[in-house]
């Protein structure tokens, strides 16, 4: 959060000003430069001396102390020592004159890390204080920040609640991109993720916006596709909520496609003490009212159009769905499915009863045609929310729940269902694509299998693991290119095998040959001569 001075004191609380200083001239000059200075800065008490100020200390608290060096009863560096020890994060300012520096330097030591020269000028007072009022204004929005976050997230532990948090009043918008994710997503998503965060540059859109905040956070939410914007007003400000989402909602859709944006917020402002209920209200209708392919802005106060619609036709279609499945009806599933996608394709449907009519029917086939234990259904479930979640459209999720039920479909009907020939498959596919990026999930899904499932039957006609396979795979490519090709580098033999990360494909090779790539090399150059003199 940055903002300009002028723009802060419209709307946050002076920063408090103690003076030390026992020339009264000197100290009424003082006084009069720091409110020429800047309205962001309040003299709240005006010590004659250390003792006088450090008496004063717990009454005003004082974010910033500016006092003289040498003053009767208490000095100005005995009064820094005395002070920082009850105030560590208070500003300190030492009043000096050039045959004092000494004792500035000694101050400084203390933690102080600014400094007026006498005579005072008014410019240098400005100067000093525009430096102080930065570092407080970060520090101050830090801990509001770390506040803000307890209380988003009932667990709110603030004891001592700043008085500006107090009379201010919250915007809270729920950015989320793509779907909703029911568990936590796979690194690769949450990378994806990040990479969008970083891309669209929100800090950077929202400090041009001239949406009459006094302060805004971003604030990660639970899941790496979430954030929770909130901005704060003056008591007496209201904002028109519907305007700020959609020139929101405008500025991130087009730097995300084709992820679609939907962005959930309140009409009314909460206080403090409601930002926990709120968060959790405006996440409640997103999750309940985020339409799948649809991007939109939704009021906590306002209920989307088709929902009506909703909650008089889809249950009469899922049970359709699953009574077909149930009397082992597959034909006429696969025309009930298709009518049923097309049906809801221009439809206004929540997520949330998409994922249970689907989720269902994807179930109960794989209980059907598969032996799948309780665990391979959870992760079933695992990565059919996370196809979910990264689908840009309908069709997409569509698309995915036909290719699952035409593949064991096709398995039924063929009877080729035989785990010896899933595995020969698997083994094909591996060998064939050992130069990308493969991963577990990325072997199960090309098959609509569950990666836990897959693995286990794997494993019990191989011996191994899929991942153990392409790691073997994958070192003996390696060894035949660095025994046939010597003018290729390293670098270019790890990609060539499926490896981008140089080092690591250099860990793992040494794990298998008991050597790393070079030394491989020089070993077989060492050998070389001698198989040549056997054969002459």
């Amino acid at each position: 959060m940055r903002k300009s001075c002028a723009e802060t004191e419209r709307y946050m609380k002076p920063y408090s000003v103690m003076v030390a200083e026992d020339e009264p001239l000197i100290k009424e000059n003082m006084i009069s430069k720091i409110h020429n200075a800047t309205p962001c800065f309040k003299v709240v008490y005006a010590a004659s001396n250390g003792q006088d100020a450090l008496t004063h200390m717990d009454k005003y608290r004082p974010d910033v102390l500016i006092t003289d060096i040498q003053m009767p009863v208490m000095d100005g560096l005995e009064l820094i020592e005395q002070a920082k020890k009850r105030y560590p994060d208070m500003e300190c300012i030492i009043l000096t004159g050039y045959n004092e520096f000494e004792y500035a330097r000694k101050a400084m030591k203390n933690g102080v890390q600014e400094y007026l020269l006498k005579p005072l000028k008014q410019e240098q007072i400005c100067d000093v204080l525009k430096t102080i009022q930065a570092r407080l204004l970060k520090q101050r929005v830090h801990v509001e920040r770390n506040i803000i976050v307890s209380q988003l997230y009932g667990s709110d532990t603030a004891k001592n609640l700043p008085s500006s948090l107090k009379k201010e009043r919250f915007a809270v918008f729920l950015i989320s991109l793509g779907h909703l994710l029911r568990h936590f997503s796979s690194y690769e998503s949450a990378a994806r993720f990040q990479d969008c965060w970083k891309h669209m540059k929100l800090d950077e859109f929202i400090e041009t916006c001239h949406w009459g905040y006094s302060k805004w956070w971003l604030i990660d939410d639970r899941q790496p596709n979430q954030k929770f914007l909130i901005l704060s007003y003056p008591s007496g400000h209201k904002p028109d909520i519907t305007v700020l989402g959609e020139e929101l909602l405008h500025y991130i859709l087009p730097l995300v496609q084709p992820l679609i944006v939907n962005i959930s917020s309140s009409r009314n402002l909460s206080l403090y003490s409601e930002l926990w209920l709120t968060s959790q209200k405006i996440r409640f209708h997103l999750e309940h009212y985020l339409c799948l392919g649809s991007s939109r802005f939704l009021l906590l106060e306002v209920l989307p159009e088709g929902t009506d619609y909703l909650r008089k036709e889809t249950a009469d279609f899922q049970d359709i769905l699953l009574n077909l499945i149930s009397t082992d009806n597959r034909r006429s599933l696969k025309k009930e499915l298709e009518k049923f996608c097309r049906k809801l394709d221009d439809s206004a449907m929540p997520q949330h009863s998409m994922e249970k009519i689907f989720f269902q029917l994807v179930e109960k086939t794989y209980r059907q045609f598969l032996p799948a234990s309780e665990a391979e259904i959870a992760h079933l479930e695992y990565d059919f929310c996370e196809k979910l979640a990264l689908s840009p459209n309908l069709m997409g999720i569509f698309s995915f729940i036909m290719s699952v039920f035409e593949n064991l479909l096709q398995l039924e009907e063929n009877d080729i269902y035989d785990p010896q020939e899933l595995v020969k498959r698997v083994r094909t596919f591996i060998e064939q694509n050992y130069t990308t990026p493969l991963s577990l999930e990325s072997i199960a899904s090309a098959f609509h299998f569950n990666s836990s499932y897959l693995t286990k039957i794997f494993k019990k006609y191989t011996g191994e693991t899929p991942l153990k396979y392409i790691i073997d795979l994958r070192i003996e490519r390696a060894k035949k290119l660095i025994e046939t090709q010597p003018d290729l580098n390293m670098k270019d033999i790890c990609t060539m095998v499926g490896y981008y990360d140089q080092h690591y494909f250099s860990r793992i090779f040494k794990n298998i040959t008991g050597s790393s790539p070079s030394e491989y090399r020089r070993l077989l150059d060492r050998q070389m001569p001698q198989d040549l003199d056997i054969h002459t």
